[in-house]
């Protein structure tokens, strides 16, 4: 006599009932029943606003994260603007963080500087007004050196993702048909706005606000408007001084721009159960010969059966299709020799 497990699989329970078949009818409930647990998300689950229970704390550990790193960014900025001669020198304090370090020592530069420039009417927004003079003046070492060492710490926003990495889509996010993010809308608004102005830079723009009026911070801005910056800054002040070399350059470019990849995570893929050495394949690519919507769909969709390999396409309704049927498939179950078979190797091969 056949059997017929049925599940009704839920957030919070699943049901189950075993019915006994007889030809094309069922004839009786054998067992039924519910397992109710916890689930495992917090929020409301039916509008679709529930979140993983670890999210405040991820939240968190990516803000320590996130302070650490610009810590550390500022500490290796300093310590090559001081080496050349740049910024004022620090001698460590034993008990006194860097931080505490360079933060007081900026200080003593901006007192200074403030003085010099009492009568600039940008004198409060004093590393604006060095980064605006910067194009046309000839500035004192440490006054270059307060400016680049502000670029460090407002240097925009800039994608990690693989669409947006190219050079054209971080400098035009204003594509006709595209709906566009509040950032890169904001991005555009600021980019207009500069434009309007008639001023070179973003840091000259900002030097000819009045923050009584308009405020300068929460704005979004972008990675490449301090990029064509610095380098603005850089050719209109290197005829000035000797020490600003190819080399310093360079080093000066890595701290204040590069971004840390994403993380690789082909250290958590396990090994390949048939192939010695090799990773465990993601998604199966199409085989040749099979077209149409067999593309890159996960294994965990793939079935296999005697005689080839077929996906399920487009969900439960649809009818499976053989990507090989001239390859023996293996044994139930195994979604690795799956990959194998249909030409796709890991990331080890």
């Amino acid at each position: 006599m056949p059997y017929v497990l049925g599940l009704d699989i839920g957030a919070r329970s699943v049901g189950w009932a075993l019915l006994e078949k007889e030809g094309d009818s069922f004839t009786r409930i054998l067992r039924a029943g519910v397992r109710v647990f916890e689930a495992g998300t917090e929020g409301d689950i039916e509008q679709g606003r529930d979140e993983s229970r670890g999210a405040t704390r991820r939240a968190k550990r990516l803000a320590r994260r996130q302070i650490r790193r610009r810590r550390q960014r500022a500490r290796a900025l300093y310590r090559e603007l001081s080496g050349a001669g740049l910024l004022p020198p620090i001698t460590p304090v034993p008990g006194s963080p860097m931080a505490v370090l360079i933060q007081e020592a900026i200080n003593r530069l901006d007192c200074e500087l403030r003085r010099k420039y009492a009568g600039e009417r940008a004198v409060n927004q004093l590393p604006y007004l060095l980064r605006a003079r910067a194009l046309d003046h000839r500035l004192e070492p440490h006054e270059l050196g307060r400016a680049l060492y502000h670029l460090g710490q407002r240097r925009g926003f800039k994608s990690n993702r693989k669409a947006e990495s190219g050079k054209k889509a971080m400098e035009d996010s204003s594509k006709a048909g595209e709906e566009k993010s509040l950032v890169y809308r904001g991005i555009d608004d600021l980019k207009r706005q500069i434009r309007e102005a008639g001023a070179r830079t973003l840091g000259e723009y900002f030097a000819t606000l009045d923050p009584a009026e308009q405020r300068i911070r929460n704005r979004y801005t972008h990675r490449s408007m301090y990029e064509e910056e610095f380098e603005a800054i850089w050719e209109a002040q290197r005829r000035h001084h000797a020490a600003l070399t190819r080399e310093l350059k360079d080093r000066l470019w890595q701290i204040l721009f590069e971004q840390r990849p994403l993380r690789d995570t082909e250290d958590l893929v396990g090994e390949c159960a048939w192939i010695p050495r090799e990773k465990r394949a993601p998604v199966i690519l199409r085989h040749p010969g099979s077209g149409g919507a067999a593309d890159s769909q996960p294994l965990h969709s793939s079935k296999h059966v005697r005689g080839g390999i077929r996906g399920y396409l487009g969900g439960a309704a649809a009818a499976p299709r053989c990507l090989d049927p001239g390859i023996e498939g293996p044994p139930p179950g195994d979604s690795v020799r799956t990959a194998a078979l249909a030409g796709y190797r890991g990331s080890g091969g």
